[in-house]
């Protein structure tokens, strides 16, 4: 009797492991036949901002989530929404005045996740530059006119009490050329960020205006969509956004990492300046990156008060029920 009780044992052992095995063999099989899916996403320019999607691609995250994730280099936010919009890719990490700005002028887009939702820029100057006051009548340097460093340039000259008609703004290309036109007096002021913010300290340039003071609400770093590709293709962005939200915690949790990949794509090797770098944006990066309410309102307040702009709600230019749907489902307290 024992014996036979065994067999039973053993026999329904047997039943359940081959019912099991049959089971994740069929899911292994489904998820083997699922079509990887491509999404082009532009970013802007090489800084720190763009740790998320090169730790990204780094990890396999996409890959992870059944995505084959493209990034693509288009200097200036204003040129990567326009590429958006033209359907060239399917998503952008853009600051959220770029955003927003086309949205007032018709576009339909939506934001919908942010990962830095404070400035992050300061306001560097040439050494004879002491005060506000010496930086009226002056030239400030920006990338291109309509993009985040001429909005950020005018909100931190109004810091100082300042507005930008009391300044001349002039297009002064990227961050090396900003830095060489203020190192040959083209120039007598900019907005700089990490890593360069480091550098340019240490080569005697007056902070006006310090990112360490200002907490103001700011869409820095966000990813924005057409809303009819976000409605057509709502699993793909999900599915982009988890494989965002696990590289940021990886940003907040592996440091040698993150500097690593920093390193690779900006070619620093400076060590001091990747550490700040890395402090910096590490600190401040969203744990879940929801845009701020707040920060797209300060946008949207400041652009609405311009001539043939349409009048849009705050709510309607964020979409962070993806975010929320995760949220529910446990998704980020699993990557505690």
């Amino acid at each position: 009797m024992p014996h036979e009780k065994r067999r039973i044992w053993l026999c329904l052992c047997i039943v359940v492991s081959l019912t099991l095995l049959g089971f994740f063999s069929v899911r292994t099989l489904r998820a083997a036949s699922e079509p990887i899916q491509v999404v082009r996403v532009s970013y802007a320019g090489l800084s720190g901002f763009q740790l998320p999607l090169w730790i990204l691609k780094e990890q396999g995250l996409d890959k992870k989530h059944g995505l084959d994730v493209q990034i693509i280099l288009v200097r200036g936010g204003t040129m990567s929404v326009q590429a958006l919009m033209a359907g060239s890719t399917q998503l952008a990490h853009v600051g959220g005045d770029v955003t927003v700005g086309a949205a007032l002028r018709g576009g339909d887009i939506v934001t919908v996740a942010a990962s830095l939702n404070r400035l992050v820029y300061s306001l560097v100057s040439s050494p004879r530059i002491r005060t506000a006051a010496d930086l009226r009548g002056k030239r400030v340097g920006i990338v291109r006119f309509g993009g985040m460093n001429e909005w950020v340039a005018t909100l931190e000259l109004q810091a100082l009490g300042l507005e930008a008609r009391d300044v001349t703004f002039l297009q002064a290309g990227n961050v090396a050329e900003r830095m060489v036109s203020l190192e040959k007096g083209l120039i007598d002021a900019s907005v700089f960020s990490y890593p360069e913010l480091v550098k340019i300290k240490r080569m005697g340039y007056r902070v006006l205006v310090d990112v360490a003071n200002l907490r103001a609400s700011f869409p820095t770093s966000t990813i924005a969509v057409r809303r009819d590709y976000l409605q057509k293709n709502r699993a793909i962005v999900k599915n982009f956004l988890k494989s965002y939200s696990e590289s940021i915690h990886a940003i907040r949790t592996q440091r040698a990492t993150a500097t690593r990949v920093l390193s690779q794509q900006t070619r620093l090797t400076d060590t001091d300046m990747l550490g700040q770098t890395y402090d910096f944006f590490a600190r401040n990066m969203e744990a879940i990156p929801r845009a701020s309410l707040k920060g797209i309102e300060n946008v949207l307040t400041e652009l609405a008060k311009g001539e043939d702009v349409k009048k849009v709600a705050v709510k309607d230019l964020v979409e962070n029920s993806l975010l929320d749907e995760l949220e529910r489902e446990g998704f980020f307290t699993r990557l505690r």
